[in-house]
């Protein structure tokens, strides 16, 4: 009997290993019968939900929250800057919130604003790289080449 129960117990916890996506109610009381994965869920975008969200801190100290970038990967900006595709994004401190542009660059995910000009000449950046590392970098069209300002350490939240 009890390599019976210990074979249907495997049994069982290896058939609910296997069901990844956890099964959410949905929240209006007349759709009872229309419960949805939670992936397929997390999936579902509005307009005033990012889709996309870093946190950075100091390198020494991750986990203080400086600044905030969201990203708004459903609605493309209609303006196309620096040759990339981009989105609406904004960028956050503590005292502000800012419009930012976010953009694909390889492997970087860029932020890129206080945008001055059309041709994206005089502008402010914040580059996450795939190690989770964020530049600041400040562009103001004179110098060709810059370095960074400030360096953070990202994460996805």
């Amino acid at each position: 009997m009890n390599n019976l129960y210990l074979t249907a117990t495997i049994l069982s916890a290896t058939l609910l290993a296997g069901c990844n996506s956890a099964m959410v109610k949905p929240s209006s009381p007349d759709d009872e019968t229309d419960w949805k994965p939670q992936a397929e869920l997390a999936n579902e975008t509005t307009a005033d939900r990012p889709t996309l969200v870093y946190e950075c801190g100091t390198i020494f100290d991750p986990d203080e929250t400086l600044i905030t970038l969201k990203a708004y990967i459903n609605e493309p900006t209609e303006q196309q800057y620096f040759k990339f595709q981009s989105f609406k994004a904004t960028v956050s401190t503590a005292t502000i919130e800012q419009p930012a542009v976010y953009m694909i660059n390889g492997l970087d995910h860029n932020w890129a604003f206080d945008i001055e000009d059309s041709n994206g000449v005089s502008y402010k950046l914040i580059s996450i790289g795939p190690n989770g590392y964020g530049f600041y970098y400040e562009f103001d069209g004179k110098a060709n080449t810059t370095k960074s300002k400030a360096t953070y350490k990202c994460h996805l939240i």
